[in-house]
């Protein structure tokens, strides 16, 4: 556990601190605004489900922003394909995004980058109502590509639209002992690798 708010705390400061380092000297466009989205996970047996978050973007040039997102999501697990339960996951992740500029008020870009994932299983196993404990929590790293368009309908107000793929291995529900923690067995395997529908609202400042 503590080794977990180590890493959750080191990554928030580089994120943090990572705009600052890079800036050099003048003032930088920033972004800052609410996300929603939707994710399709690409294990059948898993729902797709809505999240919320927030993003940054920083500008080290017009073309050229390293982006930070702050997402939360809970994923339903199909009873007719697995035990049923929920999947909770929390994700903090930081891109580099290329965007074309041109004379509209459209401008897209790409990019892609890394992220760490905290994810939280709890099945609705029968197994549970015999005294085990069936769930599990994890973390792990993953990599995305992102694609999307922003819309600026003010000077500093900007609409995006975005499809984003998410890389990230997965793992096997833990079926364990209530009261000893003792692990019994591995439950079904969990495929997290999803296509996400990303839509937000970003602040210029």
């Amino acid at each position: 556990m503590r080794k977990n708010w180590i890493i959750n705390f080191t990554i928030i400061i580089a994120l943090l601190s990572a705009p600052n380092l890079l800036a050099g000297q003048g003032k930088k466009a920033q972004t800052l605004g609410p996300l929603l989205f939707y994710q399709m996970p690409a294990e059948t047996s898993l729902n797709g489900s809505l999240g919320l978050g927030v993003i940054y973007d920083f500008f080290l040039k017009p073309a050229f922003s390293i982006s930070g997102v702050l997402g939360r999501t809970s994923i339903d697990k199909d009873e007719e394909k697995s035990s049923g339960g929920d999947i909770g996951m929390t994700s903090v992740e930081i891109s580099a995004l290329y965007h074309w500029k041109g004379k509209g008020k459209l401008v897209p870009y790409a990019g892609g980058g890394i992220g760490y994932y905290k994810t939280d299983f709890d099945s609705d196993s029968p197994l549970k109502d015999l005294g085990f404990q069936v769930e599990r929590s994890f973390d792990n790293f993953g990599f995305n590509a992102r694609g999307g368009l922003d819309f600026h309908i003010k000077n500093k107000v900007w609409l995006s639209a975005e499809l984003k793929y998410l890389v990230l291995d997965g793992s096997e529900e833990e079926i364990a002992d209530a009261y000893s923690g003792e692990s019994i067995e591995a439950g079904d395997a969990i495929d997290l690798n999803s296509l996400y529908l990303n839509f937000g609202v970003k602040f210029l400042f």
